[in-house]
């Protein structure tokens, strides 16, 4: 259970290499920070918005991708947000991932109740905080953080550079696959209350053992881990608004033979039609 739940145990953005500046004061006389800010504040005033994205699981070095999951998503009414499993825009990427990508028509919603945002269902259990890219950003902005403007940036927009400080990264990895294996674990308890009582017992039985060794063996990797995440932000130069979102969550850590594994998830958003 772990390596299917283990795909958010990294993330790793698909962009060019850029210059950085320092955490240097912009035109204006506006710190990086201050820029955040004012992106957040335009986002959180927006009605609605539509959103289109990937996210596939890289492992070791190879540089292999699986588990590709192509989304898009709308908000609307401010608070409530539907995400879409989709096909691959991409023909070539599409033929790449045939038999690794993510069914597609699967469709979850999210409401936002006093600042927190919620499921509706358990459609995609297990993957709602990676599809969320507005919740992302919102929790990206209580953490610990360096934010630097970019040198090079599209025409038109201003790029940031936001690493989370390590301590924080772990913490915040640790609790999405908390709540991933948390989601997964009851939806098949669902599954399981619907059965006969006698293979309903058996079925629980199972449950806990899985359950168990997948716990533990959660713990164990995360204990000894070495989590780095880093985000790229781009927006309108004009509205502030954004326009992308890549991410970058990757962890090291040691495997039961003693070697040193790798993991890593590309994840990119495109934003659009802000109204």
């Amino acid at each position: 259970m772990f390596r299917a739940v283990s795909g958010a145990a990294a993330f790793l953005i698909c962009l060019t290499a850029l210059y950085i500046t320092g955490c240097t004061s912009m035109d204006n006389g506006r710190t990086p920070e201050e820029y955040y800010s004012l992106v957040m504040s335009g986002l959180a005033g927006k009605e609605e918005f539509h959103f289109n994205g990937m996210s596939a699981l890289r492992l070791g070095e190879s540089g292999e991708f699986h588990q590709q999951v192509h989304f898009a998503g709308k908000l609307r009414d401010h608070d409530q947000l539907t995400v879409s499993m989709v096909n691959p825009a991409d023909e070539e990427m599409e033929a790449a991932s045939e038999t690794q990508a993510e069914r597609p028509g699967l469709t979850e919603n999210f409401y936002r109740l006093h600042g927190v945002w919620r499921d509706g269902t358990d459609a995609m259990a297990g993957r709602p905080g990676r599809l969320n890219p507005v919740s992302r950003l919102e929790e990206l902005g209580k953490l610990d953080k360096q934010i630097t403007l970019e040198k090079a940036a599209p025409r038109g927009t201003r790029m940031f550079r936001i690493e989370v400080a390590d301590k924080d990264a772990k913490k915040w990895l640790a609790a999405d696959l908390q709540k991933e294996m948390d989601d997964v674990n009851r939806r098949f308890r669902r599954l399981a209350a619907k059965q006969p009582a006698a293979e309903r017992s058996k079925l629980n039985t199972e449950l806990d053992a899985a359950w168990k060794k997948a716990n533990d063996e959660l713990g164990r990797r995360l204990n000894t881990s070495e989590v780095r995440t880093v985000y790229h932000l781009t927006v309108d130069r004009r509205t502030l608004l954004p326009q992308r979102l890549s991410s970058e969550t990757s962890i090291l850590y040691h495997d039961l033979a003693g070697g040193v594994q790798h993991e890593a998830l590309v994840s990119d958003t495109f934003f659009q039609d802000y109204k």
